[in-house]
């Protein structure tokens, strides 16, 4: 199993939440450095960035179905990261965007996509 870290409508009750594979599972909430920005009717973590952006680790037996829906290497970009879960830190991968492209959109308030 693959470990991926959630931030818009991929987390539970959102409208993407149905695309995760068969034999997924919510795992816990976690937090990722970056800023989250606001791109209409989704969000986006900020490559290199400062700030905190709140979601959900789940637990996939593969990336195909995500990777198609984030656009991996043509509008996202899949990269292992670190997470704090409580007080331990762990690695997920999170769909991100290049920062130079996409820092003028607004910042979500509070990291926290809803």
């Amino acid at each position: 199993m693959k470990k991926v870290f959630v931030y818009g409508t991929l987390k539970r009750g959102q409208g993407n939440n149905h695309v995760f594979p068969n034999g997924s599972k919510y795992v816990c909430d976690g937090v990722c450095d970056g800023k989250l920005v606001h791109l209409g009717g989704f969000p986006g973590l900020l490559k290199g960035t400062s700030g905190k952006t709140y979601g959900e680790v789940w637990e996939v037996p593969h990336l195909q179905s995500l990777d198609y829906l984030e656009g991996n290497g043509s509008f996202y970009t899949r990269e292992p990261t670190i997470i704090q879960v409580g007080d331990e830190e762990i690695t997920a991968w999170v769909y991100k965007l290049p920062k130079e492209r996409y820092d003028s959109y607004p910042e979500v308030d509070g990291g926290v996509w809803i």
